[in-house]
């Protein structure tokens, strides 16, 4: 295990103890499922660490139980952080540094390591329903990346968008689109829909990463580095489904970092590097865009 992987195990264990504490239900997704199965752990270029709980038990998690956890252990999330613009959130340890590029111009959005929580939704089952669903999902998840995320200021994109958004501020509360957005996503519960999605793609993205319900509530207990994890008992067929045939490594050229991370330290807190960049954004004119 690199630095960064034993730091985020260390998370990951402290948050599922929490969770068992608390009877709430969650599984492992992703890379950390098929690094589960393929490697017994991290799959060695991995940088992160992804479970996905049911939105019942997600939303008890991110705005009460999360306070159990160690001091050095916080949460990012839409409700602490004004550009915070991911509809999940993130569990870091706040001694540590990670700030990803999306980062860079939004310092109250800066972590340290972390591990993502994503929220399990169901989809409508009818195919009309699900496009018209579909349609506000993607608008709304738009227009909340509108107002809430901060891309480079002499960006052709922020030129492009910052007036926009200034204008729908003045009309409606930062977290406007968030909450609607949060209602329509829960509007359809995991546990009476066939087909579920962990909310956190991209919005046109989002279809595509559709799979049946049960996957995520039959579950077994796998190793995973020194600890165990909860996947799929069905995990072939989750597997298969989302990266083909799983057992076999990819080219070497396409084994890499996914996060565009541009600040690593495992020695500084992140409050450290918070402070210095929004001095720095202070300086050169560049506020907050929601704050405008």
């Amino acid at each position: 295990m690199t630095v960064l992987q034993e730091i985020e195990l260390n998370i990951l264990k402290e948050v599922i103890n929490l969770l068992d504490r608390n009877g709430l239900h969650y599984c492992a997704i992703g890379g950390t499922c098929l690094g589960a199965i393929r490697h017994n752990g991290f799959i060695p270029w991995d940088d992160d660490i992804d479970i996905c709980m049911p939105r019942k038990d997600y939303e008890v998690f991110r705005t009460e139980v999360y306070k159990q956890l160690p001091e050095h252990l916080k949460k990012m999330d839409y409700d602490v952080s004004f550009s915070h613009n991911f509809v999940f959130f993130k569990v870091y340890d706040e001694t540590t540094t990670l700030i990803e590029k999306n980062a860079m111009y939004s310092p109250d959005r800066i972590t340290g390591v972390f591990v993502d929580i994503f929220p399990l939704d169901g989809v409508p089952n009818g195919t009309l329903s699900k496009k018209l669903w579909f349609l506000r999902y993607y608008m709304l998840r738009k227009m909340n990346d509108l107002v809430r995320f901060n891309d480079p200021p002499e960006s052709i994109k922020q030129k492009i968008k910052k007036p926009f958004a200034k204008a729908l501020l003045k009309v409606f509360r930062y977290n406007y689109f968030t909450d609607r957005f949060l209602k329509l996503a829960s509007r359809y519960s995991a546990e009476n829909c066939k087909v579920v999605h962990y909310n956190g793609y991209r919005p046109k993205d989002t279809l595509k990463h559709t799979h049946v319900r049960d996957y995520f509530y039959n579950q077994i207990e796998v190793p995973f580095e020194t600890i165990k994890i909860k996947i799929p008992r069905e995990y072939d067929r989750y597997l298969t489904e989302k990266y083909g045939d799983y057992m076999q490594l990819p080219p070497e050229d396409e084994r890499g970092k996914w996060h565009n991370v541009v600040v690593s330290d495992m020695e500084k807190p992140c409050a450290y590097y918070k402070q210095k960049i929004a001095e720095y954004m202070k300086d050169n004119g560049m506020g907050y865009l929601v704050r405008m």
